[in-house]
């Protein structure tokens, strides 16, 4: 790769030299997508990360389905699990990640799997590695605050296994 004009070189680099950094909303707090750009063949599609319902791996690409849409794009299911808001969406089986607001129920399947049957009518596999993920936006009931994520635990330890126990 060439190296940037001296014009876009000043332009890309900070007071100190350094690549400028990504703004955050809060301090300490990742700024998450609103809209992501995405490549199908010779077209680049705008779409809200809010209108995006589920998202399925398929081999080298992904199937992002997007208000009865389905756009394909090439690349990797855990590349655009990072991308999106963990509050939001939720990996519901290896191959599957879902708009939390799109679920309207589970469905007891064989085995120990559970169907998530979405405001559309559309029907995914929720996987019994996956179910304890899912289980507390449901178990909490309706007004409950989504829970926080493993990481975002300052103690560091099970506080939520213990409380149901």
């Amino acid at each position: 790769m060439t190296a940037p004009c001296p014009h876009c070189a000043s332009r890309l680099t900070s007071v100190s030299g350094a690549a400028p950094t990504r703004r955050t909303a809060h301090p300490g707090e990742a700024e998450r997508r609103r809209h992501l750009l995405l490549r199908t063949g010779d077209v680049l599609r705008l779409v809200r990360v809010d209108d995006i319902d589920w998202v399925e791996a398929d081999g080298h690409h992904v199937r992002i389905c997007v208000a009865g849409q389905t756009i394909i794009v090439r690349g990797k299911l855990t590349a655009l699990e990072q991308e999106l808001d963990p509050i939001l969406f939720l990996r519901i089986h290896r191959s599957t990640i879902v708009n939390l607001d799109r679920i309207v129920e589970l469905r007891h399947w064989f085995g120990g799997d559970y169907n998530v049957v979405l405001r559309d009518g559309k029907v995914l596999k929720l996987s019994r590695s996956y179910r304890s993920r899912l289980e507390p936006y449901f178990l909490a009931g309706p007004d409950a605050e989504p829970p926080a994520a493993p990481a975002d635990d300052p103690a560091g330890d099970d506080s939520a296994a213990q409380a149901e126990r």
